[in-house]
């Protein structure tokens, strides 16, 4: 066979003018949109179309159940951790100095004290139970708790503070209480992410067993407070002693920051202060890791509840690991069952889909630490102990009306408003808090966990290459931020058909455009199920996604 023959004979060339020349790139796309085969080989005059490769179904198309859409938002509000103001990211990073007036340090004490950091770094997580109960009255573990987890502390609480502005709607004057109090850390966040709670008249008892704690937190918050230029019209009222001890007075907002994840057992401090049994929700009488946590979590509600008003505020903060969360999911729980409404990050006030037990998902939400001051970021790296991102979970919940949850945004009403588009009229909003990073999901599609009023969903969207797509749109959510979906109002709630990611469970919400009819095609209507997941779309998933699950 010639080379000119060998060129007529294969596929994809034609014959111009005696000389064979390569078909344009963008031929093979045009045909399979417009559904063509592939030309005839030179010369045979028989039209056989290319061989394709099957292609691997997407995610979306391949989970078995109802496929349900809802259409993305203008924008998504209520983010756990907004950014602070210019002043108050200026009184973090000022506040350095502060700790430094207050606890001096030369050469030979700073590099003593990096050591006493990792120390209380390990006395704090995997040597909980060898830790002294009065660690904090040794100065030189007062000092380094001071420079590095009080600021750390006060970095996390602040970003939180800022968005959930507690006390905002109580009165003029009330009393407050701040649990395991320390050296002020969560009064000293509070002044500087509130500026509006500054202008209360607030009463604060500081509980907490180390009296120099609290003595150097006072001078803390004096200096802090000075270099802000406003008036002060706090009270700081100093209470030695374990949580549970009586006051004067109910409170009407009621903190608790990083004080139960150090309580060896929160369920026998209730029983020895407030002089009754916690009934655990959950004992299996062979003292199992669930048992526990469910014991600590109602011990944890006993000691808070006792302080509070009838109509008040609770906030309850933990670490955000497992623990925490499991034992901040617990405490939602005793909290529903006393009259309390949660007002974050919970969209609903139904049962907890993250409990964090049983090698289950936790509610937790964090935030790169680059805004973080840079001295402290030096600080933590120079002792052996570098933080990319800073995690909590916690609890904000009202009883009584003391301050009503947040409403979703009008959707309907601004996207008619921007672009005179209007939404289905049997649309409803659909509240759902993003809780884990971007996963890769297979076919090329982009996933976010979210806890929702119909449990646990995967928000999926496939992955588009123009602006405003949905997986654009689900990509740049950050963590913890509140989406008021646009959904179709006759598939509310979720319907136990509807289609489950088959790692978690979780109901499958696909994701499309706003400005398009989301509602259900025929097919779906006729309750159309979908292939079940093959090998390849529900494998194993990769991407930074996974650490959040």
């Amino acid at each position: 066979m010639n080379r000119q023959t060998e060129s007529q004979n294969q596929p994809g060339k034609e014959k111009h003018g005696g000389s064979s020349a390569p078909e344009p790139f963008y031929a093979p796309v045009l045909r399979r949109k417009r559904g063509r085969v592939s030309p005839p080989s030179g010369g045979s005059g028989v039209h056989t179309p290319r061989a394709e490769k099957p292609s691997a179904p997407g995610f979306l198309s391949a989970v078995e159940g109802r496929r349900l859409t809802a259409g993305i938002p203008s924008c998504a509000g209520d983010p756990v951790f907004p950014a602070l103001s210019p002043e108050a990211q200026k009184m973090t990073e000022e506040l350095g100095g502060i700790l430094s007036a207050v606890f001096p340090l030369d050469k030979k004490k700073r590099k003593a004290m990096l050591h006493d950091i990792r120390n209380l770094s390990r006395m704090l997580t995997d040597s909980r139970g060898e830790r002294p109960l009065g660690y904090m009255n040794r100065p030189a573990n007062l000092s380094a708790y001071a420079h590095y987890f009080l600021w750390w502390n006060i970095v996390r609480l602040a970003r939180l503070f800022a968005g959930l502005q507690p006390g905002s709607s109580l009165p003029d004057h009330f009393a407050a209480v701040d649990l395991g109090s320390g050296p002020l850390t969560a009064v000293c966040a509070l002044w500087i992410a509130c500026p509006a709670l500054r202008e209360k008249a607030v009463t604060w008892y500081c509980l907490d067993i180390s009296r120099e704690a609290l003595s150097a937190g006072e001078e803390i918050f004096r200096r802090l407070s000075a270099s802000s230029g406003a008036a002060v019209r706090w009270r700081i009222v100093r209470i030695r002693g374990e949580i549970g001890v009586g006051l004067k007075e109910k409170a009407a907002l009621v903190i608790s920051a990083n004080v139960f994840n150090e309580l060896p057992d929160p369920a026998r401090a209730a029983e020895r202060t407030c002089g009754f049994r916690v009934q655990a929700d959950f004992d299996d009488g062979n003292g199992s890791k669930a048992s526990r946590v469910s014991s600590a979590a109602a011990g944890a509600f006993s000691l808070v509840s006792s302080y509070a008003a009838a109509n008040c505020e609770i906030l309850l903060v933990e670490p955000g690991n497992p623990d925490g969360g499991a034992l901040v999911s617990g405490f939602r729980k005793q909290a529903l069952t006393a009259g309390f409404v949660p007002v974050s990050p919970c969209p609903h006030t139904g049962k907890c889909p993250f409990p964090g037990s049983r090698r289950k998902k936790w509610c937790h939400f964090a935030f790169p630490s680059a805004s973080a001051p840079a001295e402290l970021l030096s600080l933590s790296k120079q002792a052996g102990l570098p933080k990319e991102r800073a995690a909590l979970s916690f609890l904000y919940a009202v009883r009584n009306g003391a301050k009503r949850p947040q409403k979703m945004p009008d959707i309907k009403k601004r996207e008619e408003t921007r672009g005179g588009h209007r939404a289905a009229p049997d649309a409803g909003v659909f509240p759902v808090r993003i809780l884990s990073e971007k996963i890769r999901l297979p076919g090329g599609a982009t996933g976010r966990y979210g806890c929702s009023p119909a449990g646990m969903v995967l928000l999926a969207a496939e992955r588009g290459f123009s602006d405003g797509s949905p997986a654009q749109f689900l990509d740049g959510l950050p963590f913890g931020a509140l989406v008021p979906l646009v959904f179709p109002a006759a598939e509310l709630p979720v319907p136990d058909e509807a289609a489950r990611d088959p790692v978690s469970g979780a109901a499958v919400i696909g994701l499309v455009s706003s400005r398009k009819d989301f509602r259900r095609r025929p097919a779906d209507r006729r309750g159309d199920r979908s292939r079940t997941i093959s090998r390849t779309a529900g494998g194993r998933r990769g991407g930074r996604g996974d650490k959040a699950r």
